[in-house]
């Protein structure tokens, strides 16, 4: 079990108006945590009436959560969590759902943080704790609680999604999911992702989309030269032109970089959006979207927590490799060598140069395979 370092950890008294149930054949009546020791803790999660009086904005102006936990024996425990501390939360999230968690941005909305902590309500992990007693309230004495460790209970992989696999140049497992289902694609750039995409495109039989993590910053980039009136739209002056956006790729580069200082998140966030956007205009049906320019490890912990957790999306992970391809920068060979050293990957590739073929043909046997 990995211990929790001291800055992720949210020290809150456990709350005195915690009601306690009457006891029946079925559950054991709750009573409050008293001594420390190590509990299987469940993560509840609030009935729908309860959700505005557990996620809130708190009188800081953060978005905040109050979250319930009890075990076998009806122990329990409430613990209060806000983005504005955010490590302590994103390391609850991911030992319950045992999946990286990116540490939540201070600027995320109340509705969003009830998305953010849902893939880990009804889960359960090994919790050391430290009960100290606190104070009186009305006659009852209340308590102090610290999680020391954390340990998952399950597997990484819900029952939903397959078992997470590595296939270099063979067929990916034969899965037909009814739901809606992202590919995220990785590799070094030039490693043929764009490529991997197309061939997915052309035997895809559903609805298939085609976002990237980066979209949204070439429309804000594109927004910006049009309230200037030197740009933004028709089919040269805008960074949809590839030509464009490699002669200018130094302001693009530059609006990112400030985007993420506000928000490491702001990308991810956006391409959830859109992807959920396009789902809700396509009602009763299961559309696959594929992005091909995943490039760092908090995209998949935003994807799989929202999408994947709160809307009960497919999630599968691709990566890519060409012989004699390397990374284009050291910025870049950080990036995917965390994430392929941290994500579990589902299906993997590698190719000749000069195989562009090759790379359709996988694509295509990805989208049967998986019933795209």
């Amino acid at each position: 079990m990995a211990s929790i370092g001291p800055l992720s950890l949210i020290i809150i008294s456990h709350q005195p108006n915690t009601k306690m149930n009457p006891p029946n054949n079925e559950l054991p009546p709750l009573k409050n945590i008293e001594k420390s020791g190590t509990y299987i803790l469940k993560l509840i999660k609030p009935k729908d009436e309860k959700i505005n009086e557990r996620f809130k904005t708190n009188k800081r102006g953060f978005s905040s959560c109050r979250l319930f936990f009890v075990d076998g024996d009806g122990n329990c425990m409430t613990k209060n969590y806000s983005v504005e501390f955010g490590k302590g939360l994103a390391m609850l999230v991911g030992k319950y759902t045992g999946k990286f968690s990116p540490e939540p941005s201070k600027e995320m909305s109340v509705e969003m943080l009830v998305q953010y902590v849902s893939p880990a309500f009804g889960r359960k992990a090994n919790v050391e704790l430290d009960v100290t007693p606190d104070k009186e309230w009305n006659g009852r004495m209340q308590f102090n609680y610290k999680m020391t460790k954390i340990a998952a209970t399950t597997k990484t992989f819900t029952e939903a999604r397959p078992r997470p696999l590595r296939t270099f140049r063979s067929k990916p497992p034969r899965i037909f999911p009814s739901m809606n289902t992202v590919v995220l694609i990785t590799g070094y750039a030039r490693a043929g992702k764009d490529t991997l995409a197309e061939g997915i495109f052309l035997a895809a039989t559903k609805p298939a989309f085609h976002i990237n993590f980066a979209d949204s910053l070439k429309q804000a980039c594109d927004a910006y030269m049009q309230i200037l009136e030197v740009g933004g739209s028709g089919a040269t002056k805008t960074f949809r032109n590839e030509a464009f956006k490699v002669r200018h790729r130094d302001f693009l580069v530059a609006a990112g970089t400030f985007a993420r200082d506000l928000d490491r998140d702001v990308f991810a966030l956006s391409f959830c959006r859109q992807c959920k956007r396009i789902a809700d205009s396509h009602p009763g049906q299961d559309i696959t979207v594929v992005c091909s320019d995943w490039r760092y490890i908090n995209e998949y912990g935003i994807v799989s927590s929202i999408l994947g957790g709160a809307y009960g999306w497919q999630v599968y992970t691709a990566q890519i490799s060409t012989s004699d391809v390397h990374a284009a920068n050291e910025e870049e060979g950080k990036s995917i060598g965390e994430i392929v050293r941290n994500i579990p990957v589902n299906l993997g590739f590698t190719f000749w140069q000069d195989s562009k073929q090759a790379v359709i043909s996988e694509g295509k046997n990805v989208a049967r395979q998986l019933g795209l």
